[in-house]
């Protein structure tokens, strides 16, 4: 968080160097008439004030107390000429300092970070967090690996992220994780949503005002970009963000600093900017973000595959759901048929992660207990594979139900080889629970030619160990 000192006429004439020492690190309001100072008390979010008593008014000590009754009571620099006993009794505020008038800057920068630690919600550290959420994405198909791969490595860097992916796919969950495991872990995480604002309400959200400016509002107002000043702010439906927004974040991203509404001056912040949007099917055209904007984000992209690009994960991924629809019901439900996880395997998907969720839970709730078999998923699931009985080598057509969706004949046999393909390496595999050698004997062909589908499809052996292996 961007910390607001104000500095009382007092303090502003006779210590300049400490303001200019100060400026870097914090937003400054300095006063030059005491009427201005006592204005500005109440003028809007302070978190240090620098002052002598006289700066206080007539009784010092009734003004202190009327500090405390805020919802958030300042910090309190007070520079006190003799006895500082009186003050500490009569402050009825936990004074930050009482200091003599040959203040040392250090005790103030003291005071600041303080003022910071305490106004700023502590963001969980914990070293396996990108690792446990990332694992909640799948771990088993070639595509889920190579983005493991590139969020591990984007989390590291300090660069302004782009995370884009279909509906579903869990690009919410991906914003806090990612700011879990990069260097500003420690400071404050803060999101927004562009789908849930209108623009003036989106700018004074992220900007701040000054006073009078806000209808309703008498005082200033801190926006999130202070809020999460060395921290990370994202940013969820970046591209329904108004053109002149979407200008002003460029421009932030350029000059490191923001404009609050009202105000007259840029203030610089060190905020570390994350952005989502949603994409679509091949054929219809994605949001779009300003070409500007695209461009500083081009530096680090994450796509988030689509379920369909990887149906290897959605058996442990379904099983990962049926786990927390337990722990969440209380039902005895012992597991997913063999034939569940070939009807799911096969469905498309078309709202991600969060259709399969829905889908586990529905089923669980049906089941009640015992195992999971197909008559428990809904109508639409079970076509997917074709005659409900059938295990594996069924055909997915989903242009049987919509004809809009027919793909060309060359296209169809592919995916009809690539579904027999899987569906039989899933189930050699299972049965010889990987043992390659077994499965190339099993299946006719020799192990090259069958560690070459594995890669292929992104089939690991380790996947089908007994259960000291996988936890299965």
């Amino acid at each position: 968080m961007l910390v607001r000192i104000l500095l009382s006429p007092t303090v502003s004439r006779r210590h300049d160097d400490l303001a200019e020492r100060l400026a870097g690190r914090c937003r400054i309001t300095r006063s030059l008439l005491r009427e201005d100072f006592r204005e500005s008390l109440r003028a809007g979010p302070t978190d240090v004030i620098l002052a002598t008593p006289a700066d206080l008014g007539s009784d010092p000590s009734a003004e202190l107390a009327a500090l405390r009754t805020a919802p958030r009571p300042p910090e309190v620099v007070l520079f006190v000429s003799g006895a500082l006993g009186p003050w500490l009794a009569a402050g009825a505020i936990a004074l930050a300092e009482a200091l003599a008038p040959d203040l040392q800057a250090e005790a103030v920068l003291r005071v600041v970070e303080r003022a910071q630690r305490t106004r700023v919600r502590p963001a969980r550290r914990q070293g396996e967090r990108l690792e446990r959420t990332l694992a909640a994405f799948g771990t088993r198909s070639a595509a889920i690996r190579r983005f493991h791969e590139e969020a591990r490595r984007v989390a590291a860097s300090d660069a302004p992220i782009l995370i884009r992916g279909e509906p579903g796919v869990g690009k919410r969950w991906l914003g806090p994780t990612l700011h879990h495991e990069s260097s500003r872990a420690s400071e404050s995480f803060h999101r927004f949503s562009f789908a849930a604002s209108a623009s003036d309400a989106g700018r004074l959200a992220l900007f701040g005002h000054e006073p009078g400016v806000a209808p309703g509002k008498s005082g200033a107002g801190r926006g999130l970009f202070e809020n999460s000043h060395r921290g990370t702010l994202f940013l969820e439906h970046a591209d329904l963000a108004s053109p002149s927004l979407q200008k002003d974040l460029v421009e932030y991203l350029e000059r490191g600093s923001i404009r609050p509404l009202g105000g007259e001056g840029d203030v610089p912040v060190d905020v570390r900017l994350l952005a989502s949007i949603p994409t679509t099917a091949p054929d219809v055209s994605d949001p779009m973000l300003d070409s500007k904007l695209q461009r500083r984000f081009d530096l680090a992209d994450l796509v988030v595959p689509a379920l369909r690009q990887r149906r290897e994960d959605v058996p442990e991924l379904a099983e990962a759901a049926l786990a927390r629809c337990r722990r969440r019901f209380g039902l005895p439900v012992e597991g997913l048929s063999d034939g569940v996880l070939e009807a799911l395997s096969l469905h498309d998907w078309p709202g991600n992660l969060h259709e399969l969720w829905n889908a586990v839970e529905r089923a669980t709730l049906h089941a009640r207990a015992g195992r999971i078999e197909l008559e428990h998923l809904s109508p639409d699931i079970r076509e997917a594979c074709g005659d409900a009985g059938s295990v594996g080598l069924a055909l997915e057509a989903p242009w049987t139900r919509d004809p809009g969706r027919l793909p060309t004949l060359r296209e169809a046999r592919a995916r009809a080889q690539e579904c027999v393909d899987r569906s039989y390496l899933t189930c050699l595999l299972r049965a010889t629970r990987g043992r390659v050698g077994e499965a190339a004997q099993r299946a006719g062909i020799d192990p090259r030619s069958l560690n070459g589908l594995m890669r292929r499809y992104g089939f690991r052996k380790e996947d089908f160990k007994p259960s000291e292996a996988t936890g299965r």
